[in-house]
């Protein structure tokens, strides 16, 4: 543990110092007789504040420092980006200009366009971050004839702007008249102690109405010292939160609730049991079953061909490049997926939150609505 954690700091910091020996080269064109001391303290500051918001401090100094963390994360993942693309072109630019006038123009524009890009990126992803959209499925699962689910994931309350993002996903969700919700693991962002109007966010997820009620999962960030907290601020705000457990809802269907297998902090006595042994028993009654399972990693455990399983977790990578990451890692990394007309049907939500930094490229925060139609 302690190993990685020095490796992280170190990969971090040697990026930083990459990072600004370029902003520092590019300040020289700008500013010749400015000097390296003074910008070189004020940047590794800032940087640093990152890691200081991944640290437990609460209240307003904390809040802070989050906030302000998690906006340098999405600022440096892009300049990081982009001056790498400039010393590649820098490089292939040499193999045919050797005039050192010319290369040194050419090293100014590629920086300053690298920069530009770079923070008009982050203010875009930023934007992007406060977009809610709902997007609509009609999926035709044998023996459910008209049922209209909303599904949720990755709230992550307790992230930067969670709780004020809360509000429109409410009355997004209240605005489509749902039968029933599911919200699809990850409700809090590791630590409870981050939420901070706890009692406004019960209120809230109290609020949401649907004929047969709001169930839950926990997905791994649901885990950790304080996951009795949040279980009980889930139970008082009313959503039924299914731990590898299951319910008959009105003769009709059958939700299931899983437990995430990798929790950060871990479920404490609770484990992820057998899949096959729990979906036998759940499907006892012959119902169609519906499964929520934060991690679409493990979709090949389930079988039938009428359940549907609903799941979160990868973000759709949230912003550009690592959604092409997570597609190489998932059979599915977002939206539908059918192996064929005997597997289960698969709903993978790329969130209705944010992790870390408040941003999306490449993604938007999201409201899935499934309309089930019988056969």
């Amino acid at each position: 543990m302690i190993f990685g954690i020095i490796f992280i700091v170190l990969l971090y910091g040697g990026a930083n110092y990459y990072i600004f020996t370029r902003v520092a080269r590019l300040m020289q064109y700008i500013f010749p007789t400015l000097g390296k001391g003074v910008p070189a303290a004020a940047y590794f500051a800032v940087a640093a504040v990152t890691l200081l918001a991944f640290i437990p401090m609460y209240g307003r100094v904390g809040a802070a420092v989050k906030w302000f963390g998690m906006h340098w994360m999405g600022l440096f993942v892009y300049l990081l980006l982009f001056f790498l693309l400039a010393d590649l072109f820098l490089l292939v630019a040499r193999i045919f200009v050797s005039a050192a006038n010319t290369v040194a123009v050419l090293r100014f524009f590629a920086l300053l366009i690298s920069l530009l890009m770079a923070l008009g990126t982050t203010g875009y992803g930023l934007y992007n971050g406060e977009r809610l959209e709902t997007v609509q499925y009609e999926l035709k699962v044998e023996g459910i004839d008209g049922l209209r689910i909303v599904m949720l994931s990755d709230l992550h309350i307790g992230s930067v702007a969670s709780e004020r993002r809360l509000v429109g996903v409410v009355e997004a969700v209240n605005a489509l008249s749902p039968d029933l919700v599911c919200i699809a693991g990850d409700l809090f962002d590791s630590n409870i102690s981050s939420v901070a109007d706890p009692q406004g966010v019960a209120d809230l997820l109290g609020s949401i109405k649907a004929s047969y009620g709001v169930y839950a999962c926990l997905g791994n960030h649901d885990g950790g010292d304080t996951l009795k907290d949040m279980v009980a601020l889930i139970e008082k705000s009313g959503v039924v939160l299914l731990n590898e457990d299951y319910r008959v809802i009105d003769g009709r269907f059958v939700i299931v609730g899983r437990l995430d297998s990798s929790p950060i902090g871990g479920y404490g006595d609770m484990r992820r049991g057998d899949t096959a042994a729990l979906m036998d028993k759940a499907g006892e009654s012959g119902l169609p079953v519906i499964a929520m399972d934060h991690n679409p990693a493990r979709l090949e455990e389930y079988s039938g061909k009428d359940t549907l399983i609903l799941s979160g977790h990868t973000h759709k990578g949230q912003i550009f490049p690592a959604n092409l990451i997570t597609k190489a890692m998932y059979t599915v990394h977002y939206g539908y997926y059918r192996a064929d007309d005997t597997s289960p049907q698969t709903v993978v939500s790329c969130g209705a939150g944010t992790w870390g930094m408040p941003m999306r490229i490449g993604s938007v925060r999201e409201v899935v609505c499934i309309d089930l139609k019988g056969n």
